[in-house]
């Protein structure tokens, strides 16, 4: 039996159970909030996350998928991003990181994520320049600064 006819409730429940790293109780909540409320977009992409952390990555990228049909979110693009690099889909992944850069310009997690993307297409002078910039955007980012100079050694 359905305890949650309050489609707020349910998510609330949901993303609690997300915060504590329950994913299997999280991702069956995440499913009963989209049942009451299919067009909740960070449902769909938190579900997706959810199966990310199961290792289900067919499941999260469908999940994040349907996010993103609902809202072009660069949160949304970025997950994609995470689950596609995880499955060594490397062109998908920068596109993902990509979208999301374009909704979001000045994010240093999405540069710096785009850019080991570049590395591994073998697009080094991409790679530096968004390592550049996410050092320029955060100049404590002490990840980005190493793999800037990492990438500038190669």
């Amino acid at each position: 039996m359905n305890i949650y006819t309050d489609r707020a409730q349910a998510f609330a429940s949901a993303v609690a159970a997300c915060n504590a790293g329950d994913w299997p109780r999280a991702e069956q909540l995440l499913r009963t909030a989209i049942q009451l409320d299919p067009r909740n977009a960070r449902a769909h992409d938190l579900l997706g996350m959810s199966h990310y952390f199961q290792n289900r990555l067919g499941d999260a990228e469908q999940s994040i998928r349907n996010a993103l049909s609902i809202e072009d979110n660069a949160d949304f693009h970025f997950s994609l991003g995470l689950v596609l690099s995880k499955a060594l889909k490397f062109e998908g992944a920068a596109e993902a990181y990509g979208n999301s850069l374009r909704l979001d310009p000045n994010s240093i997690a999405t540069c710096n994520n785009l850019a080991n993307i570049y590395l591994n297409l073998d697009r080094h002078e991409e790679a530096i320049d968004l390592f550049r910039k996410s050092t320029q955007l955060e100049p404590q980012f002490s990840v980005g600064f190493a793999n800037l100079g990492m990438s500038l050694f190669e």
